[in-house]
């Protein structure tokens, strides 16, 4: 059982809700007094949830990473799973830019960023493993790739036009994929 109360975890959501699209639209940075204002809450419900922003931050990419997992878990193998898990990292990145800009507010070395790294890490094995073993990506497209592919899809994230990010966001997937085709090396 959930040790918050009903009105507690409502809030905890609405704060996460209001971070996340602040987030967006103004970046990562933001004034927490912005987050506050979005959400209609008080600056100590907040603070109450999330001592600080790297607390906000790291909650935001939990729960990136929990949408991630039960999406993930209802794929089937092949292309279409592949294709998949990276149309999910980039519908993750529309709605909550903590997956590639937490490095900006929590040492990625620390603990806490390194714990959600590994998780990432273990969500992707299962599928970036079966697209090698099937041939559908190039033979040594390892797991922590994906940090690299999260980062680059990231970056289109700060276009401000959602029209425009939609189509960045596109066209890099397209490309991404693309990229890790077999046939394709490392080294030329």
């Amino acid at each position: 059982m959930d040790p918050l109360r009903a009105d507690a975890r409502r809030h905890r959501t609405v704060l996460l809700d209001a971070a996340a699209a602040v987030f967006l639209e103004l970046g990562i940075t933001t004034s927490l007094d912005t987050v506050v204002t979005r959400s209609g809450l008080g600056r100590a419900t907040l603070y109450r949830h999330f001592p600080d922003r790297a607390a906000l931050v790291l909650a935001l990419v939990d729960a990136s990473l929990d949408r991630m997992e039960v999406a993930i878990a209802s794929l089937h193998r092949g292309v279409g799973k592949w294709q998949a898990i990276v149309d999910q990292v980039a519908a993750e990145l529309a709605i909550n830019p903590a997956l590639a800009d937490a490095w900006r507010v929590v040492d990625p070395q620390s603990e806490a960023s390194l714990v959600r790294q590994r998780r990432f890490c273990a969500l992707c094995a299962g599928p970036v493993s079966e697209a090698v073993q099937e041939g559908i990506v190039r033979p040594d497209l390892r797991p922590d790739d994906m940090i690299l592919i999260v980062a680059m899809i990231g970056t289109a994230m700060r276009e401000k036009d959602e029209a425009a990010r939609k189509t960045m966001i596109a066209r890099l997937t397209e490309l991404l994929l693309g990229g890790v085709q077999p046939g394709r090396s490392a080294h030329g």
